[in-house]
C-alpha cells in the first residue's frame, strides 16, 4: 500500500477510535488492581489485575463478579470487619481455577483487617491488604454505573 494511503487510513483510523468517549479508572485493592474502562452510553468493562502473577494476571470481570466484590467490600465498610461474623472467608473462584479471597484477620497492627488473596491455577499467589480509602474508591469509582456519573 502506498505511503500517503496508509496515511490516510492512520488518520481516518485513530479518528474513528477518538468518536468515543473513553474513561479509564485504575484504583488498587491493596497490591491488586481493578480497572474499569468506560466506552460511553452505559458500556464499560471491568479487569482484576495480579502483579507477578503470571506475568501481571489479567482477568476481564463480568457484571455478576464485579457486584460480588463490591457487595463483600461495601459489607466489610459498613460492619467494620462483617464479613468475619458470617464466615471465615469469602472466595470467588475463576473458570481457569484461580480465586480470589477476602478474609477478616487480625494483626499485630489492626484487628479486622481486610485481606484480600488470589491464588492462581498454579498455585501462586498475591496477597493485599488494601487501605479503608482503597476499598471506599472501589465502591465508588468501580461499582458505579458510568450512566449515572456526572
Amino acid at each position: 500500500m502506498p505511503r500517503k494511503a496508509l496515511a490516510a487510513l492512520d488518520i481516518a483510523t485513530s479518528a474513528a477510535i477518538s468518536v468515543i468517549p473513553e474513561k479509564t479508572v485504575y484504583r488498587q485493592l491493596g497490591s491488586l488492581q481493578l480497572i474499569r474502562r468506560d466506552y460511553g452510553e452505559g458500556a464499560s468493562r471491568v479487569w482484576l489485575v495480579v502483579p507477578e502473577v503470571d506475568s501481571d494476571f489479567r482477568y476481564e470481570l463480568r457484571p455478576p463478579q464485579v457486584d460480588w466484590i463490591v457487595e463483600k467490600l461495601m459489607k466489610f465498610c459498613t460492619t467494620g470487619g462483617g464479613l468475619r461474623n458470617q464466615t471465615s472467608h469469602e472466595e470467588m473462584r475463576f473458570t481457569d481455577g484461580s480465586s480470589l479471597i477476602f478474609e477478616v484477620v487480625e494483626t499485630a497492627d489492626a484487628a479486622g483487617m481486610l485481606r484480600c488473596r488470589f491464588v492462581a491455577f498454579n498455585g501462586q499467589q498475591q496477597t493485599a491488604y488494601p487501605t479503608r480509602t482503597e476499598v471506599e474508591a472501589i465502591i465508588r469509582d468501580i461499582a458505579a454505573d458510568p450512566s449515572e456519573k456526572s
